[in-house]
């Protein structure tokens, strides 16, 4: 495994990571905004 291998691997992590995160922060956005409007 060559080094541009795993700096392809790397991104498509960050790639994964960061739209988990996302979603993450918007489920939890309108978790939020469901609690306040009850």
């Amino acid at each position: 495994m060559n080094s541009y291998d795993f700096i392809s691997l790397v991104l498509g992590l960050g790639v994964v990571v960061s739209r988990f995160t996302v979603c993450l922060l918007f489920v939890a956005f309108c978790w939020f905004l469901g609690q306040r409007a009850v």
